[in-house]
Protein backbone atom coordinates (compact mmCIF):
# COMPACT_ATOMS: atom_id res chain seq x y z
CA UNK A 1 0.00 0.00 0.00
CA UNK A 2 1.17 3.19 -1.02
CA UNK A 3 0.32 6.93 -0.40
CA UNK A 4 0.31 10.27 -2.09
CA UNK A 5 4.04 11.91 -1.96
CA UNK A 6 2.31 15.20 -1.31
CA UNK A 7 1.70 13.93 2.20
CA UNK A 8 -0.01 16.43 4.32
CA UNK A 9 -0.86 18.57 1.17
CA UNK A 10 -2.42 15.91 -0.45
CA UNK A 11 -6.11 17.08 -1.81
CA UNK A 12 -7.75 13.86 0.39
CA UNK A 13 -5.59 14.07 3.13
CA UNK A 14 -7.08 12.56 6.57
CA UNK A 15 -6.45 15.00 9.23
CA UNK A 16 -7.68 12.56 11.94
CA UNK A 17 -6.12 9.35 10.83
CA UNK A 18 -2.77 11.84 9.47
CA UNK A 19 -2.84 9.78 6.23
CA UNK A 20 -2.65 10.77 2.61
CA UNK A 21 -4.36 9.73 -0.06
CA UNK A 22 -4.25 5.93 -1.55
CA UNK A 23 -1.57 6.36 -4.53
CA UNK A 24 -1.27 2.53 -5.95
CA UNK A 25 2.44 2.30 -7.16
CA UNK A 26 2.45 6.17 -7.88
CA UNK A 27 4.03 9.10 -7.07
CA UNK A 28 0.34 10.99 -6.92
CA UNK A 29 -2.97 9.88 -5.64
CA UNK A 30 -5.57 10.23 -8.39
CA UNK A 31 -7.01 13.81 -7.16
CA UNK A 32 -3.38 15.20 -6.54
CA UNK A 33 -3.34 13.94 -10.09
CA UNK A 34 -5.61 15.45 -11.52
CA UNK A 35 -4.85 18.90 -9.54
CA UNK A 36 -1.34 18.82 -10.75
CA UNK A 37 -2.52 18.97 -14.41
CA UNK A 38 -4.86 21.42 -14.16
CA UNK A 39 -3.15 24.17 -12.03
CA UNK A 40 0.19 23.29 -14.68
CA UNK A 41 -2.50 23.85 -17.52
CA UNK A 42 -4.08 27.33 -15.66
CA UNK A 43 -0.58 28.75 -15.19
CA UNK A 44 -0.94 29.74 -19.33
CA UNK A 45 -3.53 31.36 -18.67
CA UNK A 46 -3.06 32.83 -15.51
CA UNK A 47 0.22 34.39 -17.60
CA UNK A 48 -2.24 35.90 -19.97
CA UNK A 49 -4.60 37.47 -17.37
CA UNK A 50 -1.77 39.17 -15.22
CA UNK A 51 -0.25 40.34 -18.49
CA UNK A 52 -3.26 42.95 -18.56
CA UNK A 53 -2.65 43.90 -15.63
CA UNK A 54 1.01 44.65 -15.74
CA UNK A 55 0.19 48.96 -16.95
CA UNK A 56 -0.68 50.14 -13.65
CA UNK A 57 -4.27 52.13 -13.80
CA UNK A 58 -3.60 55.69 -14.29
CA UNK A 59 -5.19 58.43 -12.29
CA UNK A 60 -7.62 60.89 -14.20
CA UNK A 61 -6.23 64.26 -14.46
CA UNK A 62 -7.98 67.39 -16.00
CA UNK A 63 -4.72 68.07 -17.80
CA UNK A 64 -5.40 66.52 -21.21
CA UNK A 65 -2.10 65.82 -23.26
CA UNK A 66 -2.22 65.36 -26.73
CA UNK A 67 0.75 63.81 -27.81
CA UNK A 68 2.86 61.70 -25.21
CA UNK A 69 6.62 62.29 -25.01
CA UNK A 70 8.56 59.61 -27.05
CA UNK A 71 10.59 58.91 -23.59
CA UNK A 72 7.14 58.50 -21.32
CA UNK A 73 6.19 54.91 -20.65
CA UNK A 74 3.50 53.93 -18.61
CA UNK A 75 3.62 52.96 -15.16
CA UNK A 76 4.33 49.44 -14.39
CA UNK A 77 2.10 47.15 -11.42
CA UNK A 78 5.84 45.68 -10.21
CA UNK A 79 3.63 43.09 -7.71
CA UNK A 80 1.97 41.60 -10.69
CA UNK A 81 4.70 42.09 -13.03
CA UNK A 82 7.04 40.43 -11.01
CA UNK A 83 4.26 37.18 -10.13
CA UNK A 84 4.17 36.77 -13.87
CA UNK A 85 7.65 36.63 -14.25
CA UNK A 86 7.83 33.96 -11.40
CA UNK A 87 5.52 31.95 -12.90
CA UNK A 88 7.49 31.53 -16.07
CA UNK A 89 10.67 30.99 -14.60
CA UNK A 90 9.49 27.99 -11.74
CA UNK A 91 7.77 26.66 -14.77
CA UNK A 92 10.92 26.64 -17.24
CA UNK A 93 13.19 25.63 -14.58
CA UNK A 94 11.10 22.78 -13.80
CA UNK A 95 10.99 21.73 -17.18
CA UNK A 96 14.62 21.61 -17.46
CA UNK A 97 15.35 19.74 -14.38
CA UNK A 98 13.01 16.74 -15.27
CA UNK A 99 14.38 16.79 -19.12
CA UNK A 100 17.97 16.65 -17.69
CA UNK A 101 16.44 13.68 -14.99
CA UNK A 102 14.61 11.83 -17.85
CA UNK A 103 17.94 12.51 -20.36
CA UNK A 104 15.44 14.09 -22.79
CA UNK A 105 17.37 16.81 -25.25
CA UNK A 106 16.56 20.02 -24.19
CA UNK A 107 13.77 21.97 -25.90
CA UNK A 108 13.05 24.66 -28.34
CA UNK A 109 13.38 26.94 -25.24
CA UNK A 110 17.06 26.53 -25.09
CA UNK A 111 16.38 28.86 -27.81
CA UNK A 112 15.44 32.59 -27.26
CA UNK A 113 11.93 32.87 -27.28
CA UNK A 114 9.38 35.34 -25.79
CA UNK A 115 8.11 34.20 -22.38
CA UNK A 116 4.92 33.48 -23.07
CA UNK A 117 5.78 31.03 -25.92
CA UNK A 118 8.29 29.33 -23.52
CA UNK A 119 5.63 29.07 -21.25
CA UNK A 120 3.04 27.30 -22.90
CA UNK A 121 5.77 24.74 -24.60
CA UNK A 122 7.05 24.15 -21.09
CA UNK A 123 3.42 23.16 -19.45
CA UNK A 124 2.79 21.21 -22.91
CA UNK A 125 5.68 19.15 -21.82
CA UNK A 126 5.51 18.97 -18.20
CA UNK A 127 1.58 18.19 -18.19
CA UNK A 128 1.67 14.36 -19.36
CA UNK A 129 4.29 13.88 -16.85
CA UNK A 130 3.42 15.21 -13.51
CA UNK A 131 3.91 11.94 -11.86
CA UNK A 132 7.30 11.99 -12.77
CA UNK A 133 7.91 15.46 -11.95
CA UNK A 134 6.73 14.66 -9.04
CA UNK A 135 9.39 12.11 -8.38
CA UNK A 136 12.07 14.51 -9.70
CA UNK A 137 15.02 14.77 -6.77
CA UNK A 138 16.51 17.36 -5.53
CA UNK A 139 17.40 19.81 -7.76
CA UNK A 140 19.59 23.07 -6.94
CA UNK A 141 18.83 25.86 -8.73
CA UNK A 142 16.87 29.71 -8.31
CA UNK A 143 13.77 28.91 -7.91
CA UNK A 144 12.93 32.04 -5.97
CA UNK A 145 13.96 34.16 -9.57
CA UNK A 146 15.29 36.59 -7.46
CA UNK A 147 18.75 34.97 -8.04
CA UNK A 148 20.15 35.64 -4.77
CA UNK A 149 20.55 32.51 -3.24
CA UNK A 150 20.23 28.98 -5.03
CA UNK A 151 17.80 26.62 -3.09
CA UNK A 152 16.71 22.58 -3.48
CA UNK A 153 13.54 21.67 -3.99
CA UNK A 154 12.31 18.18 -5.34
CA UNK A 155 9.54 16.87 -7.56
CA UNK A 156 6.36 17.36 -4.43
CA UNK A 157 7.93 20.67 -3.51
CA UNK A 158 7.97 22.21 -6.70
CA UNK A 159 4.43 21.02 -7.42
CA UNK A 160 3.43 22.97 -3.92
CA UNK A 161 4.88 25.94 -5.75
CA UNK A 162 3.01 25.08 -8.75
CA UNK A 163 -0.05 25.37 -6.70
CA UNK A 164 1.05 28.29 -4.79
CA UNK A 165 1.67 30.53 -8.03
CA UNK A 166 -1.80 29.62 -9.16
CA UNK A 167 -3.57 30.80 -6.04
CA UNK A 168 -1.40 33.81 -6.07
CA UNK A 169 -2.10 34.67 -9.44
CA UNK A 170 -5.78 34.21 -9.08
CA UNK A 171 -5.91 36.53 -5.97
CA UNK A 172 -4.18 39.14 -8.14
CA UNK A 173 -6.61 39.36 -10.46
CA UNK A 174 -9.21 39.49 -7.99
CA UNK A 175 -10.94 36.12 -8.86
CA UNK A 176 -10.30 34.57 -5.20
CA UNK A 177 -11.03 36.01 -2.05
CA UNK A 178 -8.27 36.54 0.51
CA UNK A 179 -8.75 34.60 3.40
CA UNK A 180 -7.09 34.73 6.97
CA UNK A 181 -5.73 31.71 8.64
CA UNK A 182 -7.07 31.60 12.55
CA UNK A 183 -5.26 29.67 14.96
CA UNK A 184 -7.26 26.60 16.85
CA UNK A 185 -8.27 23.14 15.70
CA UNK A 186 -11.50 22.62 14.06
CA UNK A 187 -14.20 21.18 16.37
CA UNK A 188 -15.33 18.62 14.22
CA UNK A 189 -11.62 16.95 12.54
CA UNK A 190 -9.51 18.95 14.81
CA UNK A 191 -7.36 19.64 11.69
CA UNK A 192 -5.67 23.33 11.43
CA UNK A 193 -7.47 24.82 9.04
CA UNK A 194 -10.13 27.42 10.19
CA UNK A 195 -10.26 30.47 8.03
CA UNK A 196 -12.35 33.98 7.69
CA UNK A 197 -12.79 36.43 5.06
CA UNK A 198 -11.37 39.85 5.96
CA UNK A 199 -14.92 41.28 5.33
CA UNK A 200 -17.17 39.20 7.01
CA UNK A 201 -15.50 37.97 10.76
CA UNK A 202 -18.62 36.61 11.95
CA UNK A 203 -18.73 33.32 9.92
CA UNK A 204 -15.60 30.82 10.55
CA UNK A 205 -14.95 27.79 7.98
CA UNK A 206 -12.69 24.67 8.02
CA UNK A 207 -11.45 24.00 4.43
CA UNK A 208 -11.12 20.10 5.27
CA UNK A 209 -14.48 19.21 6.16
CA UNK A 210 -16.33 22.38 5.47
CA UNK A 211 -17.95 22.99 9.22
CA UNK A 212 -19.10 26.47 9.76
CA UNK A 213 -18.87 28.35 12.91
CA UNK A 214 -20.04 31.87 14.49
CA UNK A 215 -18.13 34.29 15.35
CA UNK A 216 -19.23 33.45 18.91
CA UNK A 217 -18.93 29.71 18.79
CA UNK A 218 -15.16 30.23 17.70
CA UNK A 219 -14.45 32.02 20.83
CA UNK A 220 -15.96 29.56 22.65
CA UNK A 221 -14.11 26.40 21.09
CA UNK A 222 -10.66 28.27 21.52
CA UNK A 223 -11.52 29.38 25.03
CA UNK A 224 -11.46 32.78 24.69
CA UNK A 225 -14.66 33.72 25.82
CA UNK A 226 -16.14 31.62 28.69
CA UNK A 227 -19.54 29.79 27.53
CA UNK A 228 -23.23 31.50 28.19
CA UNK A 229 -24.49 29.51 31.65
CA UNK A 230 -27.76 29.99 32.61
CA UNK A 231 -27.57 31.38 36.53
CA UNK A 232 -28.95 29.09 39.06
CA UNK A 233 -31.11 30.11 41.15
CA UNK A 234 -30.30 31.21 44.81
CA UNK A 235 -32.48 29.43 47.97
Amino acid sequence: MTFCILAEHCSVFDPTQLLPGLSYAARLCEGCRARAESELNLLRYDYVDLSQLVPAAQRHSEVRIARPKPSSRPPLNLGVFTLRGRIAWVVLLAEQALRAHRGDRPGRNELPVREGFALDTAVRYLQPRVDELAALPGTEAFWDLAGEQSVVLDGAAVLRLVGLLHRSARKACGLDTQQISLPGDCPKCAASSLRRSPDDPGRIWCVHCRVTLTGAEYLQHVRLIAPVTEAKPQR
